[in-house]
């Protein structure tokens, strides 16, 4: 868009910018960071703050928003084709950007592509789309430093928090803050993705290899069980700070700065959940003239079922103690899948055993009904 056409877009779309008032510019930055976590990677609370106050807002938001009223849902096609066009995934592979972009600016731009390679992981997860960018194409630094990132930096924001954070952050030793988050989430996208890959293809090749299947399937399970160790289980969940932080400072920046990590948390769990149901449903499958050992089937089974337990478990607790509005969107698309192994268990199991997973279910669907004030997708439970 030239600048004659971006002159004419700029006072349309602004005319339909509402100014905010204080209290819904505080809403928003204790908020989104803690609701839409992966779409705020790239965020600085000061800058935020300080454009938002003073409607200083990016181009691009200029140009969607004007495309918006002549095109429905633009914005995954427009990610994709700048993604591909601007070559973001290998910034870190070109030369010319190093030298024309300061640190901050380039470090700002990989978490643009890391939050845009997350949405495109889950849309291959859940809508067997094909990714944008392939894995092996990409060349792109890991983010580092989120909590400096989140709150250092310049600050011309006159928000008493923020300005107190944003001292915090600046100080040397702030890396005592920072959890890793965004680098992790980016682990558990790519992880994800493989065994996605690996469930949608692994009956439908031409040849069958037993041995090339096995190994495929061990090497996932080795870091699946590696994922584990090292993020789900290190450290767990602190329900003990959810209750602590709901109750005292929600909807100030000490609540994001104690949730945020919460809210990742339980997304990495959540998606352990899911991916090892989505690899061991995988041994299920029946295919002419390819044989499984009974075991392994038996096996498989009692990990499904034990996984949807533990999961359905997690959600229904931590549903007594953090709204929904915090971690529905993650938990709506992976619990699915363990509703789903509760359900089939019940049909093929012994009564003396339904009775335990009815009530897993019941509870399910107490939370699934909560969130269908959110969300249409749990109703099909109901």
């Amino acid at each position: 868009m030239n600048s004659q056409q971006n002159s004419k877009v700029k006072p349309d779309v602004e005319a339909n910018l509402e100014s905010l008032s204080d209290e819904k510019l505080n809403k928003m930055v204790t908020k989104l960071p803690t609701i839409f976590p992966y779409a705020m990677i790239p965020t600085r609370l000061p800058e935020l703050y300080y454009n938002m106050k003073n409607k200083l807002y990016p181009e691009y938001l200029y140009y969607v928003l004007s495309i918006h009223l002549c095109m429905n849902q633009p914005y995954v096609i427009l990610a994709r084709m700048s993604v591909r066009i601007s070559k973001i995934y290998q910034i870190d592979l070109s030369k010319i950007a190093k030298l024309k972009y300061s640190e901050e600016e380039l470090e700002f731009r990989r978490r643009i592509f890391w939050s845009f390679y997350g949405a495109d992981r889950g849309e291959m997860s859940f809508n067997g789309s094909l990714p944008t960018v392939q894995d092996r194409d990409i060349v792109v630094n890991l983010p580092t430093n989120d909590f400096w990132w989140r709150y250092g930096g310049e600050c011309k924001a006159k928000h008493p928090e923020i300005l107190l954070w944003n001292i915090i952050a600046n100080n040397k030793h702030s890396e005592q803050f920072s959890k890793d988050n965004t680098k992790n989430y980016v682990k558990t996208q790519t992880l994800s993705g493989k065994i996605n890959e690996f469930a949608r293809r692994r009956w439908l090749k031409k040849v069958y290899n037993p041995d090339d299947d096995n190994n495929q399937l061990m090497l996932l399970i080795e870091k699946l069980n590696k994922f584990e160790e090292t993020i789900v289980k290190n450290s767990p969940i602190d329900f003990d700070l959810i209750k602590e932080a709901y109750s005292k400072y929600k909807d100030t920046i000490r609540f994001v700065v104690d949730m945020e990590h919460i809210i990742y948390k339980n997304v990495f769990t959540q998606y352990y959940f899911f991916m090892k149901n989505n690899l061991y449903q995988t041994e299920l499958v029946r295919v002419e003239g390819i044989h499984i050992h009974p075991e392994r089937i038996i096996s498989a089974k009692n990990i499904l079922v034990d996984t949807a337990n533990k999961q359905i478990d997690l959600i229904y607790e931590l549903s007594k103690i953090l709204s929904l509005e915090y971690w529905k969107s993650t938990t709506v698309i992976t619990g699915l899948i363990s509703a789903i192994i509760c359900l089939n268990f019940m049909s093929i199991y012994l009564k003396d055993k339904n009775k335990d997973m009815k009530i897993k279910i019941e509870h399910l669907k107490e939370v699934y009904h909560k969130m269908s004030n959110y969300t249409e997708i749990p109703v099909i439970l109901l």
